[in-house]
């Protein structure tokens, strides 16, 4: 089985930054082109296609792109198919060095990333500061990438109370729509107190904030793979008007929706 190097992927790099905390890259895939051969990667690495369509195939498993962010170990076999004329992706690899030096162990960065509500808007920070190839870029991105890690590591510190995925599923199938702190404690089985007093411990940030991020992460597919205008994604996304929606995005991603567009 094909294996690559660090840093190297099967699409085409657009560029990357090594940096001692990791190696962040971006890459570029078209639909019939690149390399479709089954493989692995040296390093533990997490890819978030924020462009595009397509398929990822790892141990028998197949994954679409409706999350867009996709998890490998190191060594383990996948291959990415894409479907549509253009795909274009963030890459992270840490090395089992930078696992250590961030002091985050590579089974707890597979059991947590995905579950981070900021790995999304982290790597795209990340993808940001690759294109802009500044001085200070090395640096910004060794920050992200702790920060990446931090929130992984977060998740692990302790087993969460029974009713924090309770609250968690209510929020996700509801993103779109107002729900009260009555209605989730009804939901969780425990007082309305219980869950404003520990949401930000086990949300990693506010309830204001955490659905905030939830209606942004809704727009990124809509805004880089549909033709919608922007005020109409801020309506699709329950804002309340096209200022709120943006301000919202740029604190959250850290670029306007236009520039992520224009990516």
């Amino acid at each position: 089985m094909f294996s690559f190097s660090e840093g190297h992927y099967s699409g085409r790099s657009m560029g990357r930054v090594h940096t001692r905390a990791g190696v962040v890259g971006i890459t570029s895939y078209g639909a019939g082109g690149g390399d479709l051969r089954w493989h692995c990667h040296e390093n533990f690495h997490v890819s978030y296609v924020f462009e595009g369509a397509g398929e990822s195939q790892s141990r028998g498993r197949s994954e679409g792109p409706a999350d867009g962010v996709f998890v490998y170990g190191g060594g383990e076999r996948h291959r990415w198919i894409p479907r549509s004329a253009t795909c274009r992706g963030v890459n992270v690899e840490l090395s089992p060095e930078s696992l250590a030096y961030l002091g985050c162990s590579e089974s707890q960065a597979q059991r947590s990333i995905r579950r981070s509500r900021d790995t999304k808007f982290l790597m795209l920070k990340m993808q940001q500061e690759v294109l802009c190839s500044e001085a200070d870029s090395a640096a910004a991105l060794h920050v992200l990438l702790g920060e990446l890690i931090r929130s992984a590591k977060g998740d692990e510190t302790a087993r969460p109370p029974e009713w924090v995925p309770r609250v968690r599923e209510l929020l996700h199938d509801r993103w779109d729509a107002s729900v009260s702190l009555d209605e989730l404690a009804v939901v969780a089985g425990v007082h309305p107190v219980t869950i404003s007093r520990s949401f930000r411990r086990h949300f990693a940030c506010g309830f204001g904030e955490y659905r905030r991020k939830l209606k942004v992460e809704r727009s990124l597919d809509m805004i880089k793979n549909s033709s919608r205008s922007l005020t109409q994604v801020a309506v699709d996304c329950g804002f309340a008007d096209q200022s709120h929606f943006i301000r919202s995005f740029r604190t959250v991603v850290g670029m306007l929706p236009r520039e992520f567009r224009r990516l």
